[in-house]
């Protein structure tokens, strides 16, 4: 077999696994912000319109949605991929060994275990980004008082506070800012700043081989994570939806 057939067959099946699953991005036909026939790139630059300055700035928010988009295809594929490998990861519990009367439960890690961490790792990485991005929006797109260096998702949110107070889609995002963007940040510093997952779990087996309901939850936790990036790619979707309403509703 031709190396592209294996592409295209590989292609194929996670294709199987985004409706399986319902894994959704921005680009997906069933996900559409408004209504079944709008052209969401044309209703984004219809609103940034009231926003940009014809040229450069124009061009910078037209940018900024292809990344958004890229970003969130890029969530979706990694979602597909940890759905792939999960059946097939290995589990401590499976291989306990009795050594002087006691159960040793080793973690002979194989390719899907190894896998699934790689797309782990780096799903919180294009989670963090797209929501960068979204931040780079808004404070193209309003006045924060945030110098260039400053601005990031928390802080252009926080920025926006006081003048969308009574607005519900801004209070939608400073809620999802403050709960899920929140507990998703703070696994993603430890990323990037101290460990990867698959270390972090590696240590937390080592210090545990002999405790079955410990890694009874280590396991779960680990096989949790497909489902926990497929809820972030509908997050992004209704975050998306809920900041082109604020940006139609308060438009100059």
């Amino acid at each position: 077999m031709e190396e592209i057939e294996i592409i295209h067959k590989y292609q194929n099946l996670i294709e199987v696994i985004y409706k399986r699953e319902g894994i959704l991005s921005l680009s997906s036909n069933n996900y559409h912000s408004s209504s079944p026939n709008e052209n969401l790139l044309q209703r984004y630059l219809d609103i940034i319109g009231f926003y940009a300055q014809p040229g450069e700035d124009f061009l910078t928010l037209h940018k900024i949605f292809d990344d958004l988009v890229f970003l969130s295809k890029e969530l979706m594929f990694h979602t597909a991929n940890l759905y792939l490998h999960r059946p097939y990861i290995n589990n401590p519990l499976d291989t306990g060994i009795n050594f002087n009367g006691e159960t040793i439960y080793s973690n002979y890690q194989n390719l899907s275990s190894l896998r699934y961490s790689m797309f782990t790792n780096a799903a919180y990485q294009t989670t963090y980004n797209y929501w960068d991005k979204i931040g780079d929006m808004l404070a193209h797109c309003f006045e924060t008082k945030l110098k260039p260096r400053q601005i990031d998702f928390s802080k252009v949110i926080e920025a926006l506070e006081t003048e969308f107070t009574n607005n519900s889609n801004y209070n939608w995002i400073k809620k999802f800012k403050e709960t899920e963007y929140s507990i998703l940040n703070k696994s993603r510093l430890n990323i990037v700043h101290y460990l990867t997952p698959e270390t972090t779990a590696k240590y937390e087996h080592i210090f545990n081989p002999n405790d079955p309901a410990f890694l009874e939850s280590w396991q779960k936790r680990k096989t949790e994570i497909a489902n926990y990036f497929n809820d972030h790619t509908k997050l992004m979707l209704d975050g998306f939806s809920n900041i082109l309403i604020l940006l139609e509703k308060e438009k100059p």
